[in-house]
Parts: structure tokens; sequence; C-alpha cells
């Protein structure tokens, strides 16, 4: 990966810089998220199945839906509109969560 990066154009490299401290930051609020959701005795399972689950059903269907909003509505930026919309979602998903 660090031989990726060190030889892509500087365009490129600035997009990794970007991405790579959101994924880690993503990373740590979802695995803070899933252990604070569920009781101990289920905790290690009912996280790993919720978070298996979720990458399966919107990531693994992320490209059709991409594909189908994009000939639906003829806007090239159809897909950023959705995602805008799940993001708003899951922010008021979050705003629910209770506290611990």
């Amino acid at each position: 990966m660090t031989y990726v990066i060190e030889h892509a154009p500087a365009q490129q490299r600035a997009r990794w810089g970007s991405a790579i401290p959101t994924a880690t930051l993503f990373a740590f609020a979802m695995s803070v998220l899933l252990t604070e959701v569920f009781p101990t005795k289920v905790r290690y399972t009912a996280s790993a199945v919720t978070y298996n689950l979720s990458y399966a059903i919107f990531g693994g269907t992320a490209p059709f839906v991409a594909t189908w909003l994009i000939d639906a509505t003829g806007l090239p930026y159809a897909p950023a509109i959705y995602l805008s919309v799940i993001a708003i979602g899951s922010f008021c998903a979050a705003l629910l969560l209770p506290e611990t």
C-alpha cells in the first residue's frame, strides 16, 4: 500500500491522504458503538452479525443501486444524493440511541 501511495500522482495521494483518516475515525466510532449498544452476554455475536449483515446488504448492493439510480434519474450525481439521504437517516438514528 505504501508503494502505491508513494508512486501515485499528487491528486490521487491527496485522496488517499483524506480517505485513510476518515476511515480510521469511522472504524473507531463503529467499534465503540457496537460494544455499547449490546448487553455483555451477547456482545460479540450481536456485534459481528450486525456489522457483517450491514456491510453485505449496503456494501454488496451499492454498485447496483448506484447504477440503477443513474439510469432511472439520468443524473450522474444521483448516488451522491442517495448517500446524503442515508447519512441524514443515520445521523437521526444516532440521535435516538440511548446514552450509556
